[in-house]
């Protein structure tokens, strides 16, 4: 037990740390305990869906998702695929 709960607690500081990385910028008090706790809530999220808790997974996605929108992080646009990536995915072959 104490091993699943090292592995969150390793897991929940790379979340933290990722999440401030993506503010672009030194984050105050508040931004470093609100990316602390969404840390917590992905690896929680992640232990209830692997537990069949979708309900419960689903808030803490919710819950995710309202605290990015406070600290200011949106996510990035998506890059359209080239057909060439398409095929190669599709197939499992990249052309040369």
């Amino acid at each position: 037990m104490w091993q699943i709960r090292e592995e969150d607690e390793q897991r929940r500081q790379r979340e933290a740390s990722a999440i401030l990385a993506d503010l672009g910028r030194e984050a105050n008090a508040a931004e470093r305990i609100i990316a602390s706790e969404i840390a917590a809530l992905v690896v929680r999220a992640d232990r209830e869906r692997a537990r069949g808790k979708h309900s419960e997974a689903e808030m803490c996605s919710r819950l995710i998702i309202r605290a990015l929108g406070k600290l200011g992080v949106k996510p990035g646009k998506a890059k359209q695929a080239s057909t060439a990536d398409i095929i190669a995915r599709v197939t499992g072959k990249r052309k040369e």
